[in-house]
């Protein structure tokens, strides 16, 4: 057969399996399908106006010139490494942070990326539900029993140094009352901003509050890849435009990504100009509908109105450049700090890294009364104190209900972390990774170090399992240093040294045990 010939019965056969792939991907993800809510029930609480026609802000709600500030940046603003070290001193100090998710998914009780099929933390599915639909979950959104100062108090007792709620997810739901949206708390039973009071509470513990904001919105008309990108593979992109406010079948148009940017930067304005927040946690900045200069322009505009606020890597792309030595070596590329997901640092080198290991207590972030999966509070001190001897923040993530209220579960165990801080704590603040000196240990956990004021230093070993013969192997020490001294914090009563063994006596009963090992000197890399 003819070289033309085979082309043109390849164009052919092509051409039809597209069609049939069309139409097959699109009764797929047809949301009737699968949504059991109907869109056109009566809402208990109208909206003063349709959510997805009622944003667009215009740029002088949000723009602030300053001289270091353009629309036309294309490179990060930098500053010198003693200003960066001293903004992130409090937070490298603080060790240990609570993550709540709170959004219409929690009164729902459905996954928070539902809206394009996903319900579990285990199952995708090509059916998830339109923008408009996701609407009537603002009706479940009641927050009746909402106590943030119990919030607050409880992160204190559990020794967390810092609070992140989740301000705006991928839903595009605001907790707080937006000038730029009708699409927030205002419109739900609540009917008043929940932001405000939280901070507020947390401020009064003496923690720093943050905000997380979703750089993804499946809400919003405008968000979107803005290139005509529909045809015969559309099925194949699981989170299709189909569920969100951008679908060009509901909006009649192609999104626009500089209103979305807009948006962004209004909301963005409004969390500093209202909240002041510490730390500002961005989420899902990959989405092709958000550019690399789209992130490096609200990066430079945040700098500019709030110069000392910690931000992660989830807004400038930055995440997708991970494994580029420059930032193993310990350049930032225009984050504070890597963020990891369900893992603490993936076990990766991050010895010259600012980095979060940000994890759930179940296997949800969202609120599932059907989750049991629970870690006990053993494993969650063991993930905290390994983080810590690598050198990386644990943000430990609660998931209130649509009423407002914590699971027990939650509650049971910041309480037991908090007894276990009432004697350990010492070894948590102010500390180092001691990973990356003592690279092997002979004994089941992990250890960080702290340099004293009095030129010594103390080694603290997080015991995991209790060893054999009640006998804790001392690692091998840097700089020729000897351990002068021993204890089990808890109890100041030396412990016996014998050679590059300590004996430790018997299981003291403690959910995870510390040794401290006190060093002549100053332990030097």
């Amino acid at each position: 057969m003819k070289p033309l010939k085979i082309f043109i019965l390849l164009l052919f056969i092509v051409l039809i399996a597209g069609f049939v792939s069309f139409n097959f991907f699109k009764d797929a993800l047809d949301p009737q399908s699968s949504v059991s809510i109907v869109e056109d029930s009566s809402r208990k609480i109208p909206l003063t106006k349709n959510p997805i026609s009622s944003y667009n802000p215009p740029k002088q709600n949000w723009k602030r010139l300053s001289p270091d500030y353009s629309l036309d940046s294309t490179e990060l603003n930098s500053e010198s490494e003693i200003e960066f070290n001293k903004r992130m001193q409090w937070w490298r100090d603080a060790k240990f942070g609570m993550f709540i998710h709170w959004g219409l998914y929690s009164g729902a009780e459905i996954h928070p990326w539902a809206m394009v099929g996903r319900y579990t933390e285990h199952s995708d599915t090509s059916q998830g539900i339109t923008a408009k639909a996701y609407e009537q979950y603002l009706d479940l959104f009641t927050a009746e029993n909402y106590n943030p100062q119990l919030w607050a108090q409880l992160a204190k007792t559990a020794g967390m140094k810092y609070v992140v709620l989740t301000t705006k997810h991928h839903e595009g739901f605001n907790l707080w009352d937006s000038k730029f949206s009708d699409f927030d708390v205002a419109n739900t039973p609540k009917g008043k901003d929940v932001v405000a009071p939280l901070a507020e509470a947390v401020r009064a513990e003496g923690l720093k509050f943050g905000t997380y904001y979703s750089v993804m919105d499946w809400h919003h008309p405008e968000f979107g890849e803005p290139v005509e990108r529909w045809g015969w593979f559309r099925g194949a992109f699981q989170y299709s435009f189909q569920f969100r406010g951008s679908d060009p079948e509901v909006t009649g148009r192609m999104p626009n990504p500089e209103i979305y940017r807009d948006y962004l930067m209004a909301q963005i304005t409004e969390l500093v100009d209202n909240y002041n927040p510490d730390i500002i946690w961005f989420d899902v900045d990959r989405d092709p509908g958000w550019s690399v200069k789209d992130g490096v322009i609200a990066h430079n505009y945040l700098r500019s109105i709030s110069p000392n606020v910690i931000i992660d890597d989830r807004l400038t792309k930055t995440r997708m450049v991970k494994e580029d030595p420059l930032f193993m070596e310990g350049k930032r590329n225009g984050s504070d700090y890597q963020t990891f997901e369900q893992q603490a640092g993936r076990n990766k080198n991050l010895r010259y890294q600012d980095w979060e290991g940000c994890m759930t207590m179940n296997d949800s972030w969202h609120y599932d009364s059907e989750d049991t999966n629970w870690k006990s509070t053993k494993e969650i001190i063991e993930i905290l104190t390994s983080t810590m001897s690598r050198g990386g923040n644990y943000l430990l993530n609660v998931s209130p209900n649509g009423k407002g209220e914590l699971p027990p579960e939650n509650i049971s165990r910041l309480k037991e972390i908090g007894d276990w801080m009432k004697v350990n704590s010492a070894s948590i603040y102010e500390t180092e990774a001691g990973a990356y000196l003592f690279p092997e240990i002979a004994f089941d956990g992990a250890v960080s170090i702290k340099q004293n004021e009095k030129g010594t230093t103390t080694v603290f070993c997080y015991i995991y399992k209790w060893p054999d013969n009640d006998t804790l192997q001392i690692p091998t020490i840097p700089n020729e240093l000897n351990v002068s001294d021993a204890t089990l914090l808890g109890d100041d009563k030396s412990l016996k040294i014998e050679g590059n063994k300590v004996y430790i006596g018997q299981n003291p009963n403690q959910i995870v045990p510390v040794v401290a090992l006190e060093l002549n000197g100053v332990l030097k890399d």
